[in-house]
């Protein structure tokens, strides 16, 4: 709170600014006062100090609410980290799923076929990135 007694937002932090009283008065509502100005926090224009036996101003009048929401609600999970140990292969799982046979099992070679069949590649890859049998190797056969 400022000399004025407008609340304020502050990149620099002061004790003194940010300490108010609470009270509970009769009908419910409760105050809060700037012990530094003496101002009420007040959401209305006019600021004014609270002195015994007045009725604070309605804007100044905060009616507290209590809590609804379970707080088991609010406790997350601490989030759950999934880490491979330091022994295993990083291609593991990439080459179990698609369950590609080895070189040397059964004479089987592996072949580059192409990723797309549609007859309409150039929408589907329109930069070529994926590779296509229409272009010719560059490897030069002697």
């Amino acid at each position: 709170m400022d000399i004025n007694g407008d609340i304020f937002g502050s990149h620099y932090f002061s004790y003194e600014d940010c300490i108010f009283k609470h009270w509970t008065l009769e009908n419910g509502y409760d105050v809060y006062q700037s012990p530094k100005y003496n101002y009420l926090v007040s959401l209305g224009r006019a600021k004014q100090p609270l002195f015994p036996n007045m009725n604070p101003p309605v804007y100044s009048q905060f009616l507290a609410r209590r809590n609804e929401i379970p707080l088991v609600q609010f406790n997350t999970p601490r989030p759950h980290r999934h880490t491979r140990g330091a022994g295993a292969d990083p291609c593991d799982s990439i080459l179990s799923a698609g369950k590609m046979p080895e070189e040397g099992a059964g004479g089987a070679q592996l072949a580059i076929r192409p990723s797309l069949t549609s007859s309409n590649s150039e929408e589907r890859d329109p930069h070529g990135a994926a590779l296509n049998e229409r272009f010719s190797s560059p490897r030069v056969d002697s």
